[in-house]
């Protein structure tokens, strides 16, 4: 077992690692690399997340649930939501949930995830378990906040979105625009809320300080890492829904290789534009790297 779970044993202790005499890789070819010889590591760590995603999972359904019906409620019938939800409409909660799960993380669960694949994307060494749990245990009272908030924000905005969407006029055309903009918004900031919180020591409102910031200013980066994380996410699920042996995926890479894409994209940005060269301040508030603070 401790093998299998990145345990220090004489089997999965770190190699020698890479000449300095070899160029190093960047782009698609580093992210490639980095990807074949760390995948078992990644579908390690993805299966102890899902572990660890069993309740936030049932929390986020039952959000999605609640809002998700009293959406479709708007514009149907009782007879026709009755008929809706035997016909597919509990499987389409399912899948809202899970998505918003894969794009948006897992509270303290997601620091853990975070916590080594951020240093897979450095191409640094990481044990699944123990760096899972540091990451897990050290962002904990925040993790339980932000997951806390998500739900609530999930709950408002498919609620919003719902009641706008079933009213006429420009008015509520307009908030309508705006609560999926909202939503957009707040959805790519999850591409930085947890690495920024696994990566610095930051109070939680600086953690969305520096979010948002993140968004603005790394715009076509984050969309492009927020995308590519949804395609990914959503191919998965779909593809387990339509064919269930497919399931095995979830549990098996779905999590794991969402966030490590969306992290090669990103966490070289977060790096480079909020730490100095010694890795202690940040440009937008104090901070200092978590690897650097006493557990």
């Amino acid at each position: 077992m401790a093998g299998f779970f990145g345990g220090k044993d004489k089997y999965t202790r770190p190699g020698p690692g890479i000449s300095k005499s070899e160029a190093e890789k960047t782009g698609l070819s580093r992210y490639f690399d980095i990807l074949g010889r760390r995948i078992w590591k990644i579908i390690t760590v993805n299966f102890i997340y899902f572990l660890f995603s069993i309740i936030p999972l049932m929390l986020m359904a039952m959000v999605c649930n609640v809002s998700i019906t009293w959406t479709a409620s708007t514009v149907m019938s009782s007879e026709e939501l009755r008929e809706w939800i035997n016909n597919g409409g509990t499987m389409a909660v399912a899948i809202a949930a899970l998505l918003i799960y894969a794009n948006c993380g897992g509270g303290p669960a997601a620091c853990g995830l975070i916590n080594v694949l951020r240093k897979y994307v450095s191409d640094t060494h990481a044990w699944a378990w123990q760096d899972f749990w540091d990451g897990f245990k050290t962002n904990l009272k925040y993790g339980i906040v932000a997951y806390i908030i998500d739900l609530f924000a999930a709950l408002v905005l498919i609620l919003n979105f719902g009641y706008y969407n079933s009213q006429q006029g420009l008015v509520s055309a307009l908030l309508l625009g705006l609560v999926v903009l909202v939503a957009f918004l707040w959805s790519m900031m999850h591409v930085y809320i947890y690495p920024i919180m696994t990566s610095f020591e930051l109070r939680l409102r600086d953690v969305y300080k520096n979010s948002f910031i993140m968004v603005i200013a790394k715009l076509p980066q984050t969309l492009g890492a927020f995308v590519l994380g949804f395609m990914f996410s959503f191919a998965v699920i779909a593809f387990g829904a339509a064919t269930p042996y497919l399931m095995f995926l979830i549990p098996v890479i779905l999590f794991g290789l969402c966030e490590y894409t969306r992290l090669s994209i990103v966490y070289p940005l977060m790096v480079k534009y909020m730490a100095d060269p010694a890795g202690k301040a940040d440009t937008f508030g104090e901070a200092v790297f978590n690897d650097d603070r006493e557990h």
